[in-house]
């Protein structure tokens, strides 16, 4: 899956918060399009909100591979400017790795 044919997120309200240990399992952090959703949700004062229905999230091992293979390109051909920052991105299936902004 290419990160230009993803879709926009589509969240499922909820009716009660998820406890830290659920969140891995409903949220999908990395998703291109987690920070719209986390907007609309505030906006619409949702208590809490699951990613498990949407596109993205069951493809999130797949979007995850192409975001790590995207910023390997960009390692190797050096074309990071050096005022450009990133975000660190955490690998949700393997937790204790993670990829610091440069």
């Amino acid at each position: 899956m290419k990160m230009k044919n993803l879709k926009k997120g589509f969240p499922e309200k909820l009716n009660q918060c998820l406890t830290e240990d659920q969140v891995v399992d409903h949220r999908f952090l990395n998703c291109p399009f987690y920070e719209q959703c986390l907007i609309n949700v505030c906006e619409t004062y949702w208590q809490s909100f699951s990613c498990a229905k949407c596109k993205n999230f069951l493809n999130r091992e797949e979007i995850n591979n192409q975001m790590m293979q995207d910023l390997e390109r960009e390692d190797s051909t050096d074309m990071l400017c050096s005022n450009f920052e990133r975000s660190i991105i955490v690998d949700p299936f393997h937790p204790k790795k993670s990829y610091p902004a440069q």
